[in-house]
């Protein structure tokens, strides 16, 4: 059993402090979410490869089977492409978030990052 999860764990919860959370909800964004969905550090402006802050679903139009991937590298590979081919499509697609690829349906079903606009 995990002693650690919030619906098993006897010990008293610390909260934060006011000057905590608003140092929280004040602090700039350190990650910028790039159009694919890929993230890039802002102060490094170097791409972050391994992430898991989008999901993505992806539906075989042939068979109605639907996956669910972390990455776009994850679906690539589920869908038989490469990921530069997969990041081509969801370039050019207009919202960049719905695209179709080799006869399946590619969703970016979640984005919990705060935006950065350029």
């Amino acid at each position: 059993m995990n002693d650690y999860r919030l619906s098993s764990n006897l010990n008293p919860v610390e909260l934060l402090t006011v000057e905590e959370k608003e140092g929280l909800n004040t602090a700039p964004p350190v990650l910028e979410q790039l159009p694919d969905g890929r993230q890039r550090d802002i102060s490094l402006k170097k791409l972050i490869y391994l992430h898991s802050t989008c999901l993505y679903e992806i539906i075989n139009l042939a068979t109605g089977e639907v996956s669910i991937e972390q990455t776009l590298t994850a679906s690539a590979e589920t869908i038989g492409v490469t990921y530069r081919t997969l990041t081509k499509y969801m370039n050019i697609e207009e919202d960049n978030q719905i695209v179709e690829v080799k006869g399946c349906r590619i969703k970016k079903i979640g984005v919990f990052l705060k935006k950065v606009n350029k």
